[in-house]
């Protein structure tokens, strides 16, 4: 698999809600219907918060601004809720459910003692995550997705890991990762806690499988690991059968790069994952794939989304057509500048003419911002470029 980079020159404004030079995007779930993905960025001011956008990385929403740090957002089933961590691995770490749109946030654990990494059963009504009640070290839990109910599925003695639960599809079996000094492989246990099955092989010392998540029919799982790159030298994506057998090695990942954390979309033979080209210079963005590993392409930017910017001026810039074909006409006072980019962060024309040719670009969503003499944006606009 090879990754194909993509260098544009963007167009940030410092201290505004456009967005910043860099930041790091996690946590790329699709919702069922795969119309939207959730995913977790620190573009906001350095702290991690919830966004959310089209499947295809366009029309992003920031859905939570509190100053905590938020993590690992997961759709309920019926699209209508969203659970995630608040806080990290600490006394502080709580689990949280809100409203699709990031309305109504709610704690439901509540506690001096840390809970994270939740994930909802397939019918909805149950929340799996890690948590620490007599120990310090993380046991899978169970509660009702109002938070009533909280209840102990496993209890391993000395300092073992047990984490990241997430439910089969079937709803027959829970999945988490066991691990103990950087070593996590992942089991298979009852949903009360029994009848244990290692599902990848036991690890030596650094040596990890983790981020696990299954296709809609519960044949495939698919997840990260350390396999060939050893502790913090990078992860590669592999796709296996539910019972761990038939490990097919999609990336080829190089020392410090990293593949992480992949889900499948509910309906089509792709896949999306966070990348990072080099953990010590690059950041971390969400990319797109087919299920082979083939057409990679990054679907994250740095940019936030405004609806009251005082840094745009006015917006009385006409795009006609728009959606459009081939051409589009943007009438430009003297001075005025314009910059359109593609939802990737890539140039596609910058400079001054009214009159613009698109036919050598795919069709999608567009950015076009229009920037004063002085180089102050002073309009923003979507464009749709209908595909031909």
């Amino acid at each position: 698999m090879k990754h194909i980079l993509y260098f544009g020159l963007f167009l940030f404004i410092a201290s505004s809600s456009y967005g910043q030079e860099s930041c790091f995007n996690f946590s790329s779930t699709p919702t069922s219907d795969g119309t939207q993905l959730y995913f977790t960025s620190n573009r906001d001011a350095g702290v991690y918060q919830i966004f959310r956008s089209k499947i295809d990385g366009s029309e992003v929403e920031q859905l939570t601004h509190s100053p905590s740090n938020k993590s690992n957002p997961i759709p309920s089933p019926d699209g209508l809720k969203v659970v995630f961590q608040m806080n990290g691995y600490g006394n502080d770490g709580e689990v949280y459910i809100m409203n699709a749109d990031g309305s109504e946030m709610t704690n439901l654990t509540n506690n001096s003692r840390y809970d994270g990494n939740p994930s909802f059963s397939p019918d909805g009504t149950k929340i799996l995550f890690e948590a620490w009640d007599g120990s310090n070290y993380p046991e899978v839990f169970i509660m009702d997705a109002d938070g009533s109910g909280r209840t102990q599925i496993t209890n391993e003695p000395g300092a073992y890991w047990q984490s990241a639960p997430i439910f089969h599809p079937s709803g027959q079996k829970i999945y988490f990762l066991h691990s103990f000094n950087a070593n996590n492989h992942i089991v298979m246990m009852d949903p009360d806690g029994t009848n244990w099955v290692d599902i990848t092989p036991e690890n030596t010392f650094g040596y990890s499988d983790f981020g696990m998540h299954f296709n809609t029919d519960g044949t495939k799982m698919v997840f990260s690991t350390t396999e060939w790159l050893g502790y913090n030298k990078g992860s590669d994506i592999v796709i296996a059968d539910a019972d761990g057998s038939n490990w097919e090695r999609i990336t080829e990942a190089k020392e410090q790069e990293y593949y992480y954390i992949p889900y499948f979309h509910p309906s089509q033979p792709v896949l999306f994952y966070s990348y990072n080209l080099n953990a010590n210079t690059s950041n971390w963005e969400i990319w797109r794939s087919d299920v082979s590993g083939d057409n990679p392409f990054k679907i994250s930017n740095c940019m936030t989304v405004a609806t009251d910017d005082p840094e745009v001026v006015h917006n009385s810039h006409l795009i006609v057509p728009n959606p459009t074909f081939d051409k589009v006409v943007i009438h430009l006072m003297q001075g005025e500048q314009l910059l359109i980019l593609d939802m990737m962060g890539r140039v596609v024309y910058q400079g001054q003419q009214s009159s613009i040719h698109l036919s050598d670009q795919p069709g999608g969503m567009y950015m076009v911002l229009i920037s004063d003499e002085n180089g102050l944006i002073i309009d923003v606009k979507k464009l749709m470029l209908a595909d031909r």
